[in-house]
């Protein structure tokens, strides 16, 4: 990953600009990783989802999120004590956001792996529409379980929102980062 920082204000919190050389080049290859489960995508060109399939994978979500919180220090959304409740509720609009999301209301996807009916790793894309930045697409979320790192998951996840960025005619992934969070 080449990343820059872009900040038009020392009192607005830093962007982290990432951006992949495949996605200026393609002549070079993806990153092949060995046989492993297919990644899932909820957008609105998905399949149609069932509101019981809505609801259990809102719940594990929902499970992966407290675990990253409060097994990994996360800082994603909520702070301890968690709220269930709050957290469900946060899953199940953005599942119905990416379901109904158009490009002139801006586009959501979520794409995640399940392993042994359990969600390893989530990642979640925003592709607003903008006559100034159309060039641009956000990662809002990217959590993979504590458990299951360094098996390429969270590789895996930026590869597919990567492919769907530049399937839509987006060329720069953005991700509002607080410098301090990183660990490089």
């Amino acid at each position: 990953y080449d990343i820059y920082l872009h900040s038009t204000s020392p009192f607005i919190t830093p962007y982290i600009f990432l951006r992949y050389a495949r996605m200026m080049d393609s002549r070079v290859p993806a990153i092949s990783g060995h046989p492993t489960l297919p990644l899932s995508i909820i957008s609105s060109t998905a399949r149609n989802i069932d509101d019981a399939s809505i609801n259990e994978l809102a719940a594990g979500f929902t499970a992966l999120h407290r675990r990253c919180i409060m097994e990994d220090a996360t800082i994603a959304t909520f702070l301890p004590p968690l709220d269930d409740n709050k957290m469900m509720d946060f899953w199940l609009r953005l599942i119905r956001q990416c379901l109904s999301s158009t490009p002139e209301s801006g586009e959501k996807v979520i794409v995640y792996l399940a392993e042994d009916g359990a969600i390893s790793g989530v990642a979640s894309l925003l592709l607003p529409w903008s006559q100034t930045g159309n060039h641009r697409a956000w990662v809002e979320k990217l959590m993979v379980d504590g458990r299951l790192r360094q098996r390429g998951i969270a590789r895996r996840l930026m590869d597919e929102l990567e492919r769907i960025a530049v399937e839509k005619g987006k060329w720069i992934l953005v991700s509002p980062l607080v410098i301090s969070d990183m660990q490089c």
